[in-house]
């Protein structure tokens, strides 16, 4: 969603030569322009109105702002007011996370990103319409939730007879006023226009000003409904990392989701239908403005009560949902149960890159290295390490280690997704080593999602834990 607002300032005519416009696209995008013509009168309105009805024209097309200029040059050519007029043209993409802007002569706009200083968009400007020169070039920068464009004619800049220097040093501060959603876009044009035109002073020229913000892309809540068998596990990691990496959400936190809601359902597959066919499982996720995530593993059937009791290496798996989970309950009724959590988010993706995609391979497959020429002996793992595989990998782990005599590094730090069935197999092996006379090392990423699950879990009694 972008929310946007335009403010007319001075006291001329409205038949002056300064105009803007606001367009929305398909694709939840929003283009926006501010131009400036030169002179006034009946004919400059003529000539404005088909520069606007060019410009929706090529922007209902599906033009790049550069393709959006030339086709406005082409059209001033043919039209003598239009000639030496400027423009400059901006298209918000939230869903992309990008914003293009270019100008053919028009002073470039102010970014405010959410956090961070204001600042003029750099690059070299195009000439103004119908001159001959090096046409215009778009600028590509990052586009985040709470990123603000300011677009203005150089009328506002006029007030108080400052130096173009001046006004525009003063202009940049005003706009830095946007930084962290503090005021909404109406609010922000009356300060800038406060500022740069104060008391309704007089003004030599028109003057437009045009504020735009990038607010939260909408996200539908998710709803996965599967059999709850081993083999649906995959399924719901794929279809809510693709959920998730639309919502923007960061690496770190979507790694704390994936495990919650894996360990969830493997507790359904496992417990929720037994002695009878497998039933329905249902997962459902919603965002909340609170900037927490809301999520539900839900089944019909009934869990058993040593079901729900973690031994000292096996299961544990309401232990690992709360140990990545801030919140969570776990309701029993004749209908079935269901697991309802609550995790708060603490990090985006960054602006441009969504990263919980990346940080999910999306594949069942675990790629297993052993570093024999390393002391101790390192086995290194990349991938998903879960029911599917974990007791697979425990056996082979064993045979490397020869029952646990030989000292072992359990390389994590490519492990992706982890649930309580490979918890189980690296407390039997740490329990091997330990019969041994040796102590299992497991290294994993500092301060992750796994990380956490393992101390929870109480592996770092029988096992060194490395973060690195």
């Amino acid at each position: 969603m972008v929310r946007r607002v335009a403010r007319l300032g001075g006291n001329v005519p409205s038949s002056g030569g300064d105009w803007s416009e606001a367009l929305t696209l398909d694709g939840g995008r929003l283009a926006v322009a501010v131009g400036d013509l030169v002179g006034g009168g009946d004919s400059s309105a003529t000539a404005i109105t088909m520069l606007r009805g060019a410009l929706v024209s090529a922007l209902l097309a599906g033009d790049d702002v550069s393709t959006v200029l030339r086709r406005l040059d082409a059209l001033a050519g043919r039209i003598p007011e239009a000639v030496g007029s400027t423009v400059a043209v901006a298209i918000f993409d939230p869903a992309n996370q990008e914003l293009r802007c270019a100008s053919a002569g028009h002073p470039w706009p102010i970014f405010v990103p959410r956090s961070g200083p204001a600042v003029f968009l750099a690059g070299s400007l195009g000439m103004p319409l119908a001159r001959a020169g090096e046409p215009a070039a778009p600028q590509t920068v990052p586009l985040a939730a709470g990123d603000a464009l300011v677009l203005y004619t150089d009328g506002v800049l006029s007030g108080r007879g400052r130096s173009p220097e001046e006004a525009d040093a003063v202009f940049l501060e005003a706009a830095a006023e946007v930084r962290n959603g503090q005021f909404s876009c109406a609010e922000l044009s009356e300060r800038l226009l406060a500022v740069m035109l104060p008391g309704g002073a007089p003004v030599q020229d028109d003057a437009v000003l045009l504020v735009v913000r990038a607010g939260s892309v909408e996200i539908p809540p998710f709803r996965l409904d599967v059999v709850a068998r081993p083999e649906q596990l995959s399924t719901v990691r794929r279809a809510l990392s693709e959920w998730m990496t639309g919502a923007n959400i960061g690496a770190e936190d979507a790694m704390a989701v994936q495990l919650a809601v894996g360990e969830a359902m493997a507790n359904s597959v496992e417990h929720a239908y037994r002695d009878q066919a497998p039933g329905q499982a249902v997962v459902t996720a919603a965002l909340r403005d609170s900037g927490q995530l809301h999520v539900e593993v839900a089944d019909h059937g009934r869990w058993q009560e040593t079901d729900l009791v973690a031994s000292a290496h096996r299961g544990r798996g309401l232990h690992l949902v709360r140990a990545s989970m801030g919140d969570v309950r776990l309701d029993r009724g004749p209908g079935g149960t269901t697991v309802r959590m609550t995790y708060q988010l603490t990090s985006e993706a960054p602006a441009g890159k969504p990263v919980a995609a990346a940080s999910w391979a999306g594949t069942d497959v675990l790629e297993v290295e052993v570093l024999t020429d390393e002391k101790p002996v390192r086995v290194r793992m990349t991938g998903e390490l879960d029911a599917a595989n974990a007791e697979e990998v425990r056996d082979r782990v064993q045979q490397i280690s020869r029952g646990g005599s030989v000292p072992l590094r359990l390389d994590l730090l490519g492990v992706e997704y982890l649930d309580s069935f490979a918890v189980r197999a690296l407390f039997e092996l740490a329990m091997a080593a330990r019969a041994s006379g040796e102590r299992l090392t497991v290294t994993v990423p500092a301060r992750s999602p796994i990380e956490r699950v393992l101390l929870a879990s109480g592996l770092n009694q029988l096992a060194t834990i490395d973060p690195a």
